[in-house]
C-alpha cells in the first residue's frame, strides 16, 4: 500500500513534506507508511486520496505493470497422522 501512495504522490508531484502538510501530519510519517513501517487509518487514506485526486481504492490495487501485490499460497500437504494402532 505504501508503495502505491508513494507512485501517485510522485505522480501528482508532490514532496512528503506537501503531502503531510494538506493532511495535517508529519512528513516523518509519511515516509514511514510509504516503506510500510507505520499503519495507517482508513480517515487518512481518505484524506491522502482527496489530496492526490484519487480514491483510496487504489492503493490497495496493484499496478497493471507489475505482477499482485497478493498472491494466494498454496497449501502444504497434510503430515501423516502418527494416531496408527500399534496393536
Amino acid at each position: 500500500m505504501g508503495g502505491e501512495i508513494r507512485r501517485h504522490r510522485k505522480a501528482v508531484p508532490l514532496s512528503q513534506e506537501s503531502l503531510a502538510e494538506r493532511i495535517g501530519m508529519h512528513r516523518n510519517y509519511i515516509g514511514l507508511v510509504e516503506r510500510g513501517e507505520a499503519d495507517v487509518t482508513a480517515k487518512t487514506l481518505f484524506a491522502i486520496g482527496e489530496v492526490l485526486g484519487v480514491s483510496p481504492a487504489v492503493f490497495f490495487t496493484p499496478p497493471s505493470d507489475g505482477p499482485a501485490a497478493f498472491t494466494r499460497r498454496r497449501r502444504r500437504a497434510a503430515a501423516p497422522s502418527s494416531d496408527a494402532d500399534d496393536s
